[in-house]
């Protein structure tokens, strides 16, 4: 089964204030929607900030319903986690719900479904965003991962953290290497 991952499009920001620079974060999102569609894959995942604000412009808005529309339209699922810039900071609902998406791991738990494509079952589980004290919370759903993966050849796990090993600095880091899950075949972080 063929996936497309990607992370961090971070839709509506406009880096230096460049009308020039938000255009380039668009078209860089849909050139990956179009290579994910010529590449066949069966889904799409997302692994965090989709958006760079939970109260994205409208015209990243109208940018992701053009691409949804495109990766529906090819039959192709489209999955995300939520990132730290597209989680809501208080209680209110993320951009990602005005369009009919799937959205994993919402409410600080592990959440999976099951893909099935020609005979083929793959484990996609993922849970968004958990910084601060949350951190125990987002080990202890982790340590479910391996029970939910025994059975399964193929196992994803999707996130939005960052691991020790790459970011090595103090207060950088959510995760070490030894509370990562054994049996993910892939890990789609951002």
């Amino acid at each position: 089964m063929r996936f497309a991952h990607i992370s961090d499009t971070h839709l509506g920001f406009r880096q230096y204030n460049l009308e020039e620079r938000e255009q380039d974060f668009y078209d860089a999102f849909a050139e990956a929607v179009e290579r994910a569609l010529e590449e066949r894959v069966a889904a799409f995942i997302h692994a965090g900030d989709l958006f760079d604000t939970p109260q994205p412009p409208i015209r990243a808005l109208h940018v992701f319903k053009n691409c949804i529309r495109r990766i529906r339209d090819a039959g192709v699922r489209f999955y995300a986690v939520l990132g730290d810039h597209d989680t809501p900071k208080r209680r209110g609902m993320p951009p990602h719900t005005l369009f009919d998406i799937h959205i994993l791991g919402t409410n600080g738990t592990l959440q999976h479904t099951i893909l099935r494509e020609s005979g083929e079952e793959v484990l996609l589980a993922g849970i968004s965003n958990l910084k601060g004290r949350r951190v125990q919370n987002l080990n202890e759903e982790l340590r479910k991962f391996d029970s939910l993966a025994s059975g399964y050849e193929n196992a994803v796990l999707v996130a939005h953290q960052a691991v020790k090993r790459f970011l090595p600095f103090e207060g950088a880091y959510e995760l070490e290497d030894e509370s990562l899950p054994k049996l993910a075949t892939y890990y789609a972080f951002g």
